[in-house]
């Protein structure tokens, strides 16, 4: 079980050629247009992804369900 902490705020990097994946701009223009998220302290930022801290342990496999609430 996990408590989402923090939405992850993207810099640059993303948009960077990565181990032969192409260089792509447009990974943060989609963010900045579509995730604009609120962070504590920081003010607006694109965002794509979550920190979060562990609540409980445990073992996930895949096919195990998901849910948020």
């Amino acid at each position: 079980m996990l408590r989402i902490v923090v939405a992850t705020p993207r810099c640059v990097i993303p948009t960077l050629e990565h181990r032969g994946l192409p260089r792509d701009l447009d990974v943060l223009r989609v963010l900045v247009k579509n995730n604009m998220v609120d962070i504590p302290g920081m003010g607006k930022r694109p965002c794509a992804g979550a920190y979060a801290q562990v609540v409980k342990t445990g073992r996930v496999a895949l096919g195990d369900r998901v849910s948020f609430g």
